[in-house]
């Protein structure tokens, strides 16, 4: 068994260590560092001027509640329609798409969008261009089940490295079915992964696709795609998913 080692990881532990070191270092700290001061002494009660500004936050705060409650109740559910969509797009369910989904679906109503987790159904290990192993792709409940490696045009999948073109169409079915998407199809359907581009920061992980593992939606998002009259065609008739 392959075992891969994060180099985000090893990042993470060094700075955890050139921090005690400095700490250790440091004039004036005893160390080893106490969980607990000992002087612990109780606060004196707030004044009346801390008193009056917490009551006037609170009031600011219960102003702002009101309104919004006022503008979401009398906001106008948008009309459903029986056209077919223009564009349909899945999201990952990450709280920060529903920004994105919320004033998409609100310009315009042959835009539909729905939630799903990142990784697509799709627990696969990404495998970047000019390595020989990657990184899972998946929860970190769930283990890879196949490997897709970076090529200079896009992404290939073998099939002797577990996924065939009857897997890959399996796990698009499911992926369809648990969204309830198996008809009204719109002209164009969008798989939206998403990524944080930051520098130097050893939480990275913590602002990627976390149903990707802490790695970017990317890969799973261009192997979940269902390009192709074949795979469409065989969805249609063989599964009963109406694709067209």
């Amino acid at each position: 068994m392959t075992v891969v080692v994060s180099l985000d990881l090893i990042g993470l532990l060094a700075i955890r260590l050139a921090y005690d070191v400095a700490l250790a270092k440091a004039p004036g700290i005893p160390w080893p560092l106490a969980l607990w001061p000992a002087d612990v002494t109780v606060e004196s009660p707030p004044t009346d001027d801390v008193l009056a500004r917490y009551a006037l936050q609170v009031a600011a705060e219960q102003v702002y509640r009101r309104e919004l409650l006022q503008k979401l109740a009398t906001r106008s559910a948008t009309p459903q329609t029986s056209t077919r969509k223009r564009l349909q797009m899945v999201f990952c369910i990450d709280v920060r798409s529903e920004v994105i989904r919320r004033n998409l679906e609100s310009m315009n109503e042959s835009i539909e969008t729905f939630g799903f987790a990142g990784f697509f159904g799709m627990p696969l290990e990404y495998v970047p261009f000019g390595f020989a192993t990657g990184t899972p792709q998946c929860p970190v409940l769930l283990q890879p089940s196949f490997q897709v490696h970076e090529r200079l045009r896009g992404i290939h999948a073998a099939q002797n490295l577990g996924l065939n073109a009857q897997r890959r169409i399996e796990l698009a079915e499911g992926m369809l079915r648990n969204l309830g998407l198996t008809s009204g199809f719109a002209r164009v359907v969008a798989l939206c992964g998403h990524a944080s581009d930051v520098t130097n920061n050893p939480y990275r992980a913590a602002l990627d696709c976390g149903a990707c593992g802490g790695h970017s939606g990317e890969p799973n998002a261009r192997v979940s795609t269902l390009d192709g009259c074949r795979s469409r065609y065989f969805i249609s008739t063989r599964l009963g998913i109406s694709v067209r």
